[in-house]
């Protein structure tokens, strides 16, 4: 009986583990399959949801008269994770209930203008009408006029390069 010789270089030796080793390896494979999930995740997660030219959110600044000066530095608003400029081209955006034509487009909006009254007799809803032409005389166009919950409108009006120089 010739005994069976390996070639040189080929050992065949099985190697065997041992529980701890085996748990070792399970738990380096389990952190790697989350490390790559949650890797996926976040990823996922910072992708924008909303395509090109489409709105993004909206948010409250305050008063007209705190925006930046026109071609200023941005200015950082980190409440809303965003900054604010003002450019020759810019836009102007205003949400909250209006009059037309001097009445009141619904009960709950006479009934928020008395509140307001009360408050500050400077205050009240305003008439789309005077708004409008305080922004006509600063250069500004009206570009939308939209409807939206609990009878507000949010009004859009931009300044255009052809009326720059009526402001």
């Amino acid at each position: 009986m010739a005994k069976e010789s390996t070639p040189v270089g080929e050992e065949q030796t099985k190697v065997k583990i041992n529980r701890r080793e085996f748990l070792n390896i399970a738990w380096l494979a389990s952190l790697g399959f989350l490390t790559v999930n949650v890797a996926g995740i976040t990823y996922l997660f910072a992708m924008p949801r909303f395509k090109e030219g489409e709105f993004g959110g909206v948010y409250t600044f305050g008063k007209v008269a705190d925006l930046p000066a026109t071609d200023a530095a941005p200015q950082n608003i980190p409440k809303v994770k965003m900054w604010m400029s003002n450019s020759e081209e810019g836009v102007l955006a205003i949400y909250g209930p209006f009059n037309y034509n001097g009445t009141f487009t619904s009960e709950s909006n006479a009934r928020f203008d008395a509140w307001l009254k009360s408050r500050d007799p400077a205050s009240g809803v305003r008439d789309f009408e005077a708004v409008d032409a305080l922004a006509r005389a600063r250069g500004l166009v009206l570009q939308q006029d939209v409807a939206m919950p609990a009878n507000n409108r949010t009004l859009v009006w931009h300044r255009t390069k052809q009326n720059t120089s009526a402001s």
